[in-house]
């Protein structure tokens, strides 16, 4: 016996795929918003911390330029620096030291790099040049 084939199967798995597809855009679009909300934050606190910065390099004693510096930063940016301390560390040294700090869902190694291209902004740490690795401006 000849089984008759559902006329509208096609229909209900495109249906299926579309709805699929919108909850992939749906997250998607999470993320993006989150993204914008971390980076206008960052540009709104820009102009203070850059202020800071400044004014702890026009002031004499390295120790109040550190205190300035560390009170503008980020809970990842603060460690970053205190790991950069000790010497220049390269971005899967800092990667498997932060390996405790919660990024949430975010890439740790993405986190890493966009936390250390914005303290590279700001002047308070440079590539070395060498493997990838990262230390801070001694001023």
């Amino acid at each position: 016996m000849c089984a008759v084939a559902d006329p509208y199967n096609h229909i209900r798995e495109r249906i299926a795929q579309i709805a699929f597809e919108r909850q992939r855009l749906e997250r998607r679009s999470g993320l993006l918003a989150e993204l914008e909300k971390e980076l206008r934050l960052l540009l709104k606190d820009e102009p203070r911390t850059a202020a800071s910065i400044l004014a702890a390099a026009d002031s004499n004693g390295g120790r109040k330029r550190k205190r300035l510096r560390q009170g503008n930063l980020s809970p990842l940016a603060a460690r970053i620096d205190q790991l950069l301390v000790s010497g220049s560390k390269t971005k899967k040294e800092l990667t498997r030291a932060l390996s405790d700090f919660n990024f949430g869902d975010k890439s740790p190694k993405r986190m890493i790099h966009l936390t250390l291209v914005n303290m590279k902004k700001h002047g308070i740490a440079e590539p070395t040049g060498t493997e990838d690795s990262w230390r801070l401006i001694r001023r």
